[in-house]
């Protein structure tokens, strides 16, 4: 309980210090840290540290945009690399991704090498989609590897569009996997170009199964500089677990 006061304080502090507009500030790379912290209903609990960098091909240009989604507005392809460490479960991932888009098809692909106590291995994740619309993707996915009993499909759509005079992010997936399937539904409120509140759910078929329920907020206290925090509840759909995460992101 004492996390989930936490994040809702952290996500209070941003709205509280949103009146101090930042001011938009093109880049091309990003840097971002982050810190998870699991509580295992079971008993126990765990920590994981993660850094990590993308480089866009082209400047990404911000004006007149939500910051958090200037980069898939304008379209920009990126390369990027990543390292997680979770503690006392002794994994270690390190990870290569990008994103290409050529006129309105769009690529994305993620791959993680991991490393635990008991086995090693690579896992994937491929994305092809159409740009329907400048603001709008659909894609297909497929995530295997070692570490996979079998393959995920996917199926899914972002939306980024405008209620009355603030910007909305709407994102759907549909995954299946070995006749089990999860629906995630979630969105992001913008308040103003910096700062953002968020909420997601997934929703497996799996009988037992509960909904994953994750709340999320970022603001950019800087123009190049931003904060996000984010609560989950039921962590990988098993009753009770929960992961509360911190970051910071800073864009050249």
């Amino acid at each position: 309980m004492k996390k989930t006061y936490l994040a809702l304080s952290v996500a209070a502090a941003a709205v509280a210090f949103s009146a101090q507009s930042a001011v938009a500030q093109d880049y091309q790379m990003e840097v971002n840290a982050g810190y998870t912290s699991y509580s295992y209903d079971a008993g126990g609990d765990d920590s994981a540290l993660g850094v990590g960098f993308n480089y866009y091909l082209e400047k990404v240009r911000t004006s007149g945009k939500p910051l958090a989604e200037a980069a898939f507005l304008g379209h920009n392809s990126n390369v990027g690399v990543s390292y997680k460490n979770t503690d006392k479960a002794d994994v270690t991932d390190l990870g290569l991704n990008g994103e290409y888009w050529f006129e309105k098809i769009y690529a994305a692909a993620n791959l993680t090498r991991y490393d635990d106590a008991v086995d090693d291995g690579i896992n994937y994740d491929l994305r092809a989609g159409y740009m329907i619309d400048p603001a709008l993707l659909a894609y297909v996915g497929l995530e295997d590897g070692d570490g996979y009993f079998e393959s995920v499909l996917k199926l899914g759509a972002k939306y980024v569009t405008k209620i009355g005079s603030n910007n909305v992010n709407l994102e759907g997936q549909y995954a299946t996997s070995d006749g089990e399937s999860v629906i995630s539904l979630g969105g992001d409120y913008y308040l103003n170009n910096e700062l953002s509140v968020g909420a997601e759910v997934g929703i497996p078929s799996a009988s037992g199964a509960e909904n994953e329920i994750e709340l999320r907020a970022r603001y950019f206290f800087m123009p190049n500089i931003s904060a996000q925090a984010s609560y989950t509840l039921n962590s990988d759909y098993v009753d009770g677990d929960s992961a509360l995460g911190l970051g910071v992101t800073a864009r050249f």
